[in-house]
């Protein structure tokens, strides 16, 4: 009888074993897929923030374009010429006279 209490206690203690493996792997792999996440997490926020920045950086460059053309409109340069210089389309620096 003790033999089978032995055997019993044993096979427990292996299957507690095999449990507490089981659920150490589950965390683990809980724990990777937290870190896979926070890292994709930060890529994204960082590909946000430069593509804010190029807008910007557009938006001041446009900016930059727009106020160079009115001044050549003000001399009354030709429209190819400031078209050539600013980058600005026709429709755009008509708009601005």
């Amino acid at each position: 009888h003790n033999k089978n209490l032995l055997l019993t206690l044993d096979t427990e203690r292996k299957i507690e074993d095999e449990i507490d493996k089981y659920q150490k792997q589950i965390e683990q792999e809980r724990l990777q897929k937290e870190q896979a996440l926070a890292k994709e997490k930060e890529a994204l926020a960082k590909e946000k923030e430069e593509r804010k920045q190029k807008e910007e950086a557009l938006a001041k460059e446009k900016e930059k374009s727009i106020k160079l053309a009115q001044k050549m409109l003000k001399y009354d340069e030709p429209i190819e010429d400031i078209m050539h210089e600013t980058g600005l389309s026709r429709e755009e620096i008509e708009k601005l006279k």
